[in-house]
């Protein structure tokens, strides 16, 4: 593998955001003071670029930092396509209050130095495992994804991407295309986390919504049961002790009945005694409930019993 021609450069757009966010400013520093000179980059064609079909993206260990110029872009793109350029930093500049920057060298092949490369990288096993059961979530990938997929260094990740190659995992490297993924299975696909939570979350929501629903329907129908038994014991109860003072002391003026200041016991048997004391006339009467109906046993009348049947 020979050199054909040796360009040194600078990376333009250095001064810009990713757009993930990420400032390339903040990437040059951190480089800087890793001392990164001499670290291999690896340059990628961008053919949607919507400003320049022929724009050559630069990387360094996954982080996109920068252009190669518009210039050298339409001249390199086509052998940046067939793996033919290297690129590694020569100097890293600025600081201090300047603007970072990046110089590189250029180094035109005659052969693509992509095998040779990645021959280096000796993958373990364990890496490799777990790149091949992350691929198959997936109908295509480029090594910048595996990289960051399974969190390994750039150059290991072109070393994955060969094996996975070689084991028949993904397609032949193909420039700037991602490789299409043979085993990807559509089952494995983790949905987004809004996707996955969003459903689950309507059926609980369904769920609560009914339950809350259903109580409230029980409860209101308890409430009515009750009022409406209340209503019916106070109709029988005023009925009853109607028909017993007219009876029993037609010579009294008691005024109206109501139940205010009434008083049940529950007896033993199961029956029910009211104790309905009056302020009119000072009326006293007591009542019976058999279940059917209430029966007066004890009445008397400014202190006068009126009627005693002597029941208990």
């Amino acid at each position: 593998m020979a050199v054909l021609q040796s360009i040194n450069t600078k990376i333009v757009g250095v001064s810009k955001k990713n757009e993930d966010g990420t400032s390339i400013q903040r990437i040059l520093k951190s480089m800087a003071e890793e001392d990164c000179e001499g670290d291999l980059l690896t340059l990628t064609h961008d053919p949607e670029n919507p400003y320049d079909s022929n724009a050559v993206m630069v990387y360094h260990d996954g982080d996109h930092i920068g252009y190669l110029s518009a210039e050298l872009a339409a001249e390199l793109a086509e052998a940046v396509d067939e793996d033919r350029v290297e690129a590694s930093i020569t100097e890293l500049t600025g600081g201090d209050g300047l603007t970072h920057g990046c110089n590189i060298l250029l180094e035109i092949l005659d052969a693509p130095a992509s095998t040779y490369q990645r021959r280096k990288v000796d993958v373990p096993q364990d890496v490799l495992n777990r790149a091949r059961q992350w691929v198959v979530s997936r109908p295509t990938v480029n090594t910048v994804e595996i990289q960051r997929g399974i969190n390994i260094p750039y150059s290991m990740a072109e070393a994955v991407m060969d094996q996975l190659e070689e084991l028949g995992d993904v397609g032949p490297f193909q420039g700037a295309k991602p490789r299409p993924v043979y085993v990807y299975d559509p089952k494995t696909v983790q949905k987004p986390l809004g996707q996955r939570i969003f459903k689950p979350l309507v059926i609980i929501c369904l769920i609560v919504i009914v339950l809350s629903w259903g109580a409230v329907f029980v409860i209101t129908s308890q409430r009515e049961k009750a009022a409406k038994a209340a209503a019916d014991w106070d109709r029988r109860a005023i009925s009853a002790a109607t028909v017993a003072l007219d009876l029993y002391a037609p010579d009294v003026d008691y005024g109206p009945l109501s139940t205010d200041g009434w008083t049940v016991i529950h007896n033993q048997d199961g029956t029910t005694t009211v104790w309905a004391p009056r302020i009119y006339g000072r009326i006293a009467l007591m009542m019976t409930d058999d279940g059917e109906s209430y029966t007066p046993y004890w009445i008397s009348v400014n202190d006068t019993m009126v009627l005693d049947l002597g029941k208990p």
